[in-house]
Parts: structure tokens; C-alpha cells; sequence
């Protein structure tokens, strides 16, 4: 009789066990934070749909994504012509020519459906020199150089920076191609939106030829000022995606091509003569990017589905995994300002100047007027808790062309007016601390959760003050007309900075979403300005500013978008936490899988043998002669290095990636050298002080073999590992704005000052590229994690350099080349990093 309930006693047990399985299967569904105490029936639940493993598309379901992408970017300038309000007699040129740099895109959007979706994309291509073949003028109507006519021969060159920001909308095939594990899918992209190019640092050379027993000839080189020409804009996007085929894969990589049509050129200033303009502007830029896709799910939040028009509010701790990992990238443009500016442009004279007038005061008037470049912040942090988190900021903004308003004032001769002009290049650089505080409570909306932050960061900048130059013409007066610049070092300034940083997160109302997408604006206080064109700091020019150029308060306004992703930091219910020990890397890293990383850092260069005289070729033409000035070493600007690298993991010890490097424009110079006497026009006993001027951008595409240490060492939640790579590739480097510049002085100049300048032709060398780089990488210790932090180090050797200022290698038409022209044997560059890895 006892057998019954024994019986019923064990299928009871068995109920129970089952029950509870089911229950445990049903709390594993469940996304719930750690270290939450709410109540389980307050904690989101997900509604299920069956969904395949696999299928023919993997795009097919609605999700946020961001997209990062990068080619060289071809220009095409249609139909240069000058424009009908100015006087006949100008043979205009018939094409500008362009150094080849980069176009970056930066893209967030939503995908609705396998075939459609849309974003808003943002684009910067920075760092462009363009220059005119020779063109011919007729006519002196506008320009008094000398009393009588002549047909005159011209160079235009000036920096070019393109941005625009685009709605877009893409179109796919519904079904993708599968290949294995892998499926591609065919796209086209359409995008409209506005457009505006800033021009800045714009010269023109006016080639003035001999007249037989009345004139010698000249070679005069003048500045224009910056300009910034708005349009509307439309491109064309195509090309194909390739990914993982199982479902909602987060990771692919797209290849493609996209025509961009910029709008015209209008009034680009032109040897103070006439002002040209190119009825299009467009360009074709092939590409590699970069796409993370964040599906969109339905989670039910307090009883309440996700899936709703109808607004609610839910707790923050309810939809974010804390403690995490999180990186941000967010770019903006830069609105600077700069507060109680005071300066005297007039320079400090050398014992031959001699003043006259009012001519030693020429006070800057209102403010520097800076063009609108972007910002861009690299951050990594930490959230602590749903409402507060801290992080490492790295901000950076591109060399930015600022000019002050011009002045007037009474000439050395009492029949004429002086205009001066100061304008320059600045980059800023900064490292802060940042505090980030965020709502509470989180707004739920259609799927999608908003909430308010609050980020407040202070740290150290130094701003890089480059390419100075104070530009002064002769107005009025029945003498002749003469273009004239002082040349102003470079200068760094280094600053205590502080920001606040004010916006919208919006994130999936799921616990598990790992992206965020951030609207802000952001207020930084970059410091003082000090003391550009103080006299000590002149080298051997002796020519300094009347007083040097200061503002109480620099300061910008950065209305931004962002990226940012979460990666938890609490191990697994399976895994046990370590305190301290090794592991193999087996355990903690999965094998076959991709990768991408992007890692920043300053870029220290270095010139290993230089060879090179700045003495200018005695041609026929040549206005003058001089002695011989031999190059022994450069000074530069310290710029950040990025290297951005996608790559295939075949072992937890062993990777390959393709890395493209790319480290922006930086001004380059000589030390100023104190040469002997030489001739000038039919002008004895000048004294030439002599400076060579120029940008070098660096850019290589190079194949990257990385080897880490078998053990990682744990230590409580976390692993690090050692690793070193090698890799070799092409690259090239671009010295572009290159020029001698003389600084003359005689009794006989009755200003006492004269520079004359001679450009040189830009030079692209395409070298092998070599780089070691070693360092370590942190990750969490869980065999999932997808984030990993890397710190290291890496030496980059980028070739040699030659040609620079050869005659066979000018403009056409041109009198200017160096008697040996400049060489450099080795260019390499050492650069401490940090960067982040996403594994996918």
C-alpha cells in the first residue's frame, strides 16, 4: 500500500523539477541588470516571434545603425571661368589641380524593411591644395605695380575644405546573394542636403616679364583672404554589403563608389584682378566603410509594451546594464569665439626702418574671424551607475584658417593709406577628465527610450597657431602699389580648459541595447591666447608685431551628433569572477571572428637626413641671386595620428587587419637663416633672411599581423594581454604650400622691410610603408565579450622624400626653383596610443 504514495510522491518531485526548469528557462529570457533590486514583475519582458537562424536575407528586420566610411576622394572642377562683372582682358585657366586627401562619412540611421532605410550622414574632406596652371593677364587696369601695361602671366593656389551634412536614403535588392556563411546585397543611395567649402590661405604669383632696357623683370606674390560659399547638394551611393547570413548580424563591411556634386565656386579671389568661379564642383571618392546594425525588439516595460505612440515614463536602472564600458565618438562644427582681443600689427622696425605718421599704430580692430571646422571628441569611460558615469575625453579640431578685420592706416608715405591684415591656421588639441550625469528616468516612446545628460570636464589644451602672416598693401597715392607680408612663427600655447556638455541619449528600450545615439551641444573654454609675433620669438627675422596679438578668453560652441556603445563589465552566471591569476586566452578569446578597432595618438616626427639649398636657380627671368643656404633641420606642429583597421581573428593569438592610416596636415619649417648680401631688382647690399615654408599630410594603406600572448593575466573581472605587430603597405606623403621666403632690408627700401616669396610646386611621394607597434589590450573576462581597450605604442616609418623645389618639377611658367632641391632620406614618426576593438 505504500508503493501509491511513494509513486505520487516522485511524480509530485518530477512536476516540480519540470516547473522549475521551465521557470529557469523563462528568467534566462529575461535581460535584467545586475545589481537591481527591483521587483521581477517591474523588470522588461521580451515578446518572442519565431524567428530562423538563418535566412536568405539578413537585413530583413528593422534596426538602428551607424555607419563609418573612407576613400580618397577625386575632384573635378567643370568649366573655371571669371566672373562677367569684371573687366575683360583675363585668360582665365582652363582646370584647377588638387592633392589626393580623404573624405570622411559619418552616418547614423534606421533601417525599416530588407530594402529600405535612411540616415543622416555627415561628410569633411580637409586639407586640400589647389592650384591654377598660368593664365594670362592682359590688362594692369586694377592693379598699380608699375605705370604702364603689360601682359602678365599668374599662379593661383589656396586650401580647400568641403562639408556637408545630407538626408539620405538607401534602396537594396529584398533578397541578398549567399555564399556559404556569407551573404552580400546590392544598395543604392541617394542623399540631398547642404553643402559649403571654405577657402583660406589663398596666394596668387604674378609673373611680370623683362622689358628690354626699360624693366628686369618680377616674380610678385600676393595673399587673398578666406571665404566660405554655401550650396545645395545632392549624391549618388552605390555599391554592395557583405555579412554573416545568420539573423540580425551586427557587423558588416560595404564597398562602393559615391558621386557627389558640390554646387559652383563663386568669387574665388585672383591676383587682386578679377574673381574666378567653376559653374560645378563634383567628385567621385571609391570606398571602404564600416556599418554596426542594432536591432530593434519589443520589450513589455511595467505591462506595458514597448511598441507604442503613447508616451511613459520607466526607471534608467530598468534598461541599462551597469557597471559597463562605454566609447563614444561624437563631431560637430566648431563655432569659436575669441573675447577682448588686443594686437598692434604694425611691425617692430630694425635699426634701417624709419617711421613716418601714425604708421606704428594699426590696432586690431573688433575680434579674429574664424571659419566653422569640425570638432571631433574620442572618449572611453565608465558608468557606475544608471544616473552617473566618468571618462578620458580626446578632442581635436582640424587646422582652422582665421582672419582679423583689415585696418587702415597712414602710410610711411604721406600720400598713401597701409591695409593690414593678419591671418593664420589654428588646431586645437585637448585631454580632459569628464563627469557625465544622466536622468533617472528614461521617456518611452515607439520602441525607443529618451533621456536628458549633463557632462561637465576639465583637463589641459594646447592650441597650435600656424602659417601667420600679417599682409599690407599700399592704397591711394599716385605711386605705384606694392603687395608686402610679414611672416609670423609658429606658436603652441598650452591652457588649463574646461567644458560642459548638454544633450538628448536615445537608445531601444531594452536592457540589452548596447548602442546609444546622443544630440548635443558643448561649451569648451580653451584658454588664453598669448603673445603671437612677439618680437623674441621671431628668430633671426628681428621683425615682430608693434605688440603681440593676445585674447583674454578663447571658446567655442559645438552642436554635435554621437555614437555610443555600452559593454557590460559583470562576468556571466557561468563564470566565476577571478581576482587575480592567468588564463589562457583560448578561454577568453573566440577564434574566427571580425574585427575592427580605431586607435588615436600624437604623431612625433622625425627627419633623418636632410639635404637641400634655398638659394633660387639664377634662370633668366629671375629678379635676383643669392648665397647659399644649406637645410639641417625642420621644425613641425605635433597633429594626431588615426588608424583605422578592419580584420579577420584566426586564432585567440593570432590576427591580420588592413589598416589605413591618416595623419593631417601639419606646418612645417625651417629655422630662419641669416644669409650674405645679395641682389634685389638693381638694389645693392640687401640682407637675406631666409626661411623655408610648408604642410605635410601622411597617408598609408598597409596589411597588419598581430601576435598576442597565450596567458592573459586576470585580475578580478578583467584580462590583459601583451601583443606586437608588424605590417607593411604603401603610403604617401603630401608637401604641399611650400615657399622661400626672404626677408630684405637696405637704405635704399624706403620702408625698410620687404619679403619676397617664392612657391614651389607640390610634391607627392608614394613610399613603402613600415610599422611595428606593441602595446597590451584589456578586456572583460568572459568568452562574449565583444569591447576591448588598447594602449601602446607604435613607430611608423613613411619613406624618403625628393624633389621638393627641383626646376624639372615647377609650375609652367614659373621662375622659382631651389638650387638643390630637398631631400630627406628617412621620415618617421613615433606615436603613443589609445583605441578600442569591437569583436564581432
Amino acid at each position: 500500500m505504500r508503493i501509491i504514495p511513494n509513486c505520487l510522491k516522485i511524480l509530485f518531485c518530477f512536476c516540480m523539477i519540470n516547473s522549475f526548469c521551465l521557470f529557469a528557462d523563462d528568467i534566462k529570457t529575461l535581460e535584467i541588470p545586475s545589481k537591481i533590486s527591483a521587483a521581477l514583475s517591474d523588470q522588461p519582458q521580451k515578446e518572442y516571434s519565431t524567428q530562423p537562424p538563418c535566412q536568405s536575407n539578413p537585413f530583413a528586420s528593422p534596426a538602428l545603425f551607424s555607419e563609418f566610411n573612407v576613400g580618397p576622394n577625386f575632384l573635378t572642377f567643370y568649366k573655371v571661368g571669371f566672373n562677367k562683372s569684371r573687366p575683360g582682358g583675363v585668360t582665365p585657366p582652363q582646370n584647377f589641380k588638387h592633392n589626393l586627401t580623404p573624405i570622411f562619412e559619418y552616418l547614423v540611421g534606421y533601417r525599416l524593411n530588407s530594402w529600405f532605410k535612411f540616415g543622416l550622414s555627415y561628410q569633411n574632406q580637409s586639407g586640400i591644395t589647389v592650384y591654377s596652371p598660368a593664365f594670362t593677364i592682359n590688362t594692369l587696369a586694377d592693379v598699380r605695380i608699375i605705370n604702364f601695361q603689360l601682359d602678365l602671366r599668374s599662379l593661383e593656389t589656396f586650401n580647400l575644405d568641403i562639408d556637408a551634412l545630407m538626408a539620405k536614403l538607401y534602396f537594396s535588392i529584398p533578397d541578398a546573394f549567399r555564399m556559404g556563411p556569407i551573404a552580400s546585397n546590392f544598395f543604392l543611395g541617394l542623399g540631398v542636403g547642404a553643402s559649403w567649402q571654405t577657402y583660406s590661405m589663398g596666394s596668387f604669383t604674378l609673373r611680370i616679364p623683362p622689358i628690354l632696357g626699360v624693366f628686369p623683370g618680377l616674380q610678385v606674390q600676393g595673399f587673398t583672404g578666406h571665404r566660405t560659399v554655401a550650396n545645395a547638394s545632392f549624391m549618388v551611393d552605390a555599391g554592395f554589403k557583405t555579412t554573416s547570413c545568420r539573423f540580425n548580424p551586427p557587423f558588416s563591411i560595404s564597398l562602393g563608389c559615391k558621386f557627389n556634386y558640390w554646387g559652383q565656386m563663386r568669387n574665388i579671389p585672383c591676383a587682386d584682378i578679377v574673381t574666378l568661379k567653376v559653374k560645378k564642383l563634383y567628385s567621385f571618392a571609391p570606398y571602404l566603410g564600416c556599418t554596426w546594425n542594432f536591432p530593434v525588439e519589443t520589450y513589455v516595460i511595467k505591462k506595458r509594451s514597448t511598441d507604442t505612440w503613447r508616451l511613459f515614463i520607466a526607471k534608467n536602472a530598468l534598461l541599462q546594464a551597469n557597471p559597463s564600458v562605454t566609447a563614444e565618438i561624437n563631431i560637430g562644427p566648431s563655432f569659436t569665439r575669441f573675447s577682448r582681443v588686443k594686437g598692434n600689427m604694425m611691425p617692430v622696425p630694425p635699426i634701417l626702418f624709419q617711421f613716418s605718421g601714425n604708421s606704428e599704430t594699426a590696432p586690431l580692430k573688433g575680434s579674429l574671424n574664424p571659419s566653422y571646422f569640425p570638432l571631433i571628441e574620442y572618449a572611453i569611460g565608465y558608468q557606475l551607475f544608471p544616473w552617473f558615469k566618468t571618462g578620458i575625453s580626446y578632442q581635436y579640431q582640424t587646422p582652422t584658417p582665421v582672419r582679423s578685420e583689415d585696418v587702415f592706416t597712414l602710410g610711411i608715405r604721406s600720400d598713401t593709406l597701409e591695409k593690414l591684415t593678419y591671418i593664420s591656421y589654428f588646431s586645437i588639441n585637448a585631454l580632459m577628465l569628464k563627469l557625465g550625469f544622466e536622468f533617472p528616468y528614461a521617456a518611452i516612446i515607439k520602441k525607443m527610450a529618451i533621456n536628458p545628460y549633463l557632462s561637465a570636464g576639465c583637463g589641459a589644451s594646447w592650441q597650435s597657431w600656424t602659417s601667420g602672416q600679417v599682409l599690407r598693401e599700399d592704397t591711394g597715392g599716385s605711386t605705384p602699389a606694392r603687395l608686402t607680408l610679414l611672416q609670423i612663427r609658429d606658436k603652441n600655447i598650452a591652457n588649463a580648459s574646461w567644458m560642459i556638455d548638454l544633450g538628448l541619449k536615445l537608445k531601444n528600450a531594452t536592457p540589452d541595447f548596447l548602442f546609444s545615439i546622443l544630440f548635443g551641444c558643448k561649451y569648451n573654454q580653451w584658454g588664453q591666447v598669448r603673445n603671437i609675433g612677439k618680437t623674441s620669438e621671431q628668430d633671426n627675422f628681428g621683425k615682430g608685431l608693434f605688440r603681440p596679438i593676445k585674447a583674454r578668453i578663447m571658446y567655442s560652441f559645438t552642436p554635435y551628433i554621437a555614437m555610443q556603445w555600452n559593454f557590460p563589465t559583470t562576468p556571466f552566471s557561468y563564470q566565476k569572477a577571478s581576482s587575480f591569476g592567468f588564463r589562457s586566452s583560448s578561454k577568453i578569446e573566440k577564434r574566427n571572428r571580425l574585427f575592427t578597432s580605431l586607435n588615436i595618438g600624437p604623431g612625433f616626427l622625425f627627419f633623418h637626413n636632410i639635404r637641400g639649398n634655398l638659394t633660387i636657380e639664377p634662370v633668366s627671368e629671375a629678379p635676383y641671386v643669392g648665397n647659399a643656404t644649406d637645410l639641417d633641420n625642420l621644425r613641425y606642429n605635433v597633429a594626431p595620428l588615426f588608424d583605422y583597421s578592419i580584420g579577420y581573428r584566426f586564432h585567440h593569438a593570432f590576427n591580420f587587419a588592413l589598416s589605413y592610416l591618416y595623419q593631417p596636415k601639419m606646418s612645417v619649417s625651417s629655422k630662419v637663416f641669416q644669409g650674405d648680401p645679395i641682389v634685389f631688382l638693381l638694389l645693392p647690399n640687401n640682407v637675406s633672411n631666409t626661411e623655408f615654408r610648408t604642410s605635410l599630410s601622411l597617408n598609408a594603406l598597409i596589411g597588419k599581423v598581430t601576435l598576442e600572448t597565450p596567458f592573459a593575466l586576470l585580475i578580478r573581472n578583467w584580462a590583459s594581454s601583451l601583443y606586437a605587430g608588424w605590417g607593411g603597405g604603401v603610403g604617401w606623403q603630401t608637401w604641399s604650400n611650400s615657399y622661400v621666403i626672404r626677408a630684405l632690408s637696405d637704405s635704399q627700401i624706403s620702408d625698410g622691410y620687404l619679403n619676397v616669396i617664392d612657391p614651389l610646386k607640390e610634391v607627392i611621394m608614394s613610399n613603402f610603408v613600415f610599422q611595428c607597434d606593441a602595446g597590451f589590450r584589456i578586456r572583460n573576462n568572459s568568452f562574449m565579450e565583444a569591447f576591448s581597450l588598447q594602449i601602446g605604442c607604435k613607430y611608423t616609418q613613411w619613406g624618403g622624400l625628393s624633389r621638393l623645389g627641383s626646376a624639372q618639377n615647377q609650375f609652367v611658367d614659373s621662375t622659382a626653383a631651389i638650387q638643390t632641391p630637398i631631400r630627406i632620406q628617412v621620415v618617421g614618426s613615433v606615436t603613443p596610443y589609445i583605441g578600442f576593438q569591437w569583436n564581432f
